[in-house]
């Protein structure tokens, strides 16, 4: 009696796939991952967030805003979850025609993702907020 063994997969797989390729679709799985509908401007600004549910207001500083959301940290000790809702009040300040311009922004955001930011001094909590409307920023 013989016994013989048989791959049940083509040969092919035994051949190293040729890396230029492999790089290109990594490429763009994180080109694809990144698209942003909304530019993002660094601007550090003041902002409150009201939680809808329960009312608890937090002051917190923006890292980034665009007209689709904003970055935010504030103090570690606070917690909020992905879904969240909130209010969100703050003022942008722009320059237009030699004028410093000053815009305000009131809109219920949703939060999109939380993440801890360690520090040397303190922890604090990082926010991606996406607002309910994109709001209009003339930056």
């Amino acid at each position: 009696m013989s016994l013989t063994w048989q791959s049940r997969r083509p040969e092919s797989h035994l051949q190293r796939p040729d890396f230029n390729q492999s790089l290109q679709r990594w490429q763009a799985r994180i080109e694809s991952s990144n698209r942003r509908v909304h530019s993002r401007y660094p601007i550090a600004s003041e902002i409150c967030l009201t939680a809808v549910e329960g009312g608890l207001t937090f002051t917190a500083r923006t890292d980034n805003i665009s007209s689709g959301g904003a970055h935010v940290t504030l103090p570690g000790d606070t917690t909020f979850r992905p879904g969240d809702k909130l209010q969100v009040q703050m003022s942008v300040s722009y320059q237009f025609n030699d004028r410093v311009m000053v815009q305000q922004i009131s809109s219920r955001a949703a939060v999109l993702r939380v993440e801890m930011l360690l520090g040397e001094d303190r922890d604090r909590l990082g926010l991606a907020l996406g607002f309910d409307q994109p709001q209009f920023l003339p930056l």
